[in-house]
């Protein structure tokens, strides 16, 4: 998946204070082992990689570009603990559970049962563990890097294409529905 038309990811700025904050930023300073996810990473393309200053940041997901040399860009996704209300907001690090890893291996393996059989766009995952205790020390998803935005960080759809954007949408979604649309 890749377009020649892409000017680069539209991420939100990070919490600049309170709880998200101390949380993304204790996640991404300790519980991360950084060098070892390059490692991860290189060791499967025999290439060398560095990884993306900016961070992504969802609710519950830190995302982050990993660039080998020869410009092959890849994304790891991290699943970042609950929030942590009390005291200093430091999140647990014993926040990962048997269920949340069979929920990330359902994730995983309905991603690649979607790619393979069907033609709805979905990135490709080259590696992943949905253990803590790997040398990255949080799960990971190492996928294909999709070049695009997302509607919400482009600021939602103009009107006038409105229509045509749910449309489009709703075919990814339910791919029969193109016959339905034929008949509206």
């Amino acid at each position: 998946m890749k377009t020649t038309h892409f000017d680069g990811f539209k991420w939100p700025p990070a919490p600049s204070h309170g709880p998200l904050r101390v949380r993304n930023q204790y996640f991404h300073d300790v519980m991360v082992d950084w060098d070892a996810l390059r490692n991860v990473a290189t060791a499967l393309r025999a290439i060398d990689c560095r990884l993306d200053e900016r961070v992504g940041y969802g609710h519950s997901h830190m995302i982050r570009k990993v660039v080998f040399t020869d410009d092959i860009c890849w994304i790891v996704r991290l699943p970042m603990p609950e929030m942590n209300f009390k005291g200093d907001f430091i999140p647990c690090r014993q926040y990962w559970t048997e269920d949340k890893a069979r929920e990330m291996q359902s994730e995983i393996d309905t991603m690649s049962f979607v790619l393979t059989t069907s033609t709805v766009p979905v990135p490709r995952i080259f590696a992943s563990n949905t253990r803590p205790e790997n040398p990255v020390g949080v799960p990971y998803m190492l996928m294909e890097c999709v070049f695009g935005n997302s509607v919400r960080h482009m600021g939602g759809i103009a009107k006038p294409y409105d229509d045509a954007f749910l449309r489009s949408l709703a075919r990814i979604h339910v791919p029969s529905i193109s016959k339905i649309a034929a008949y509206t």
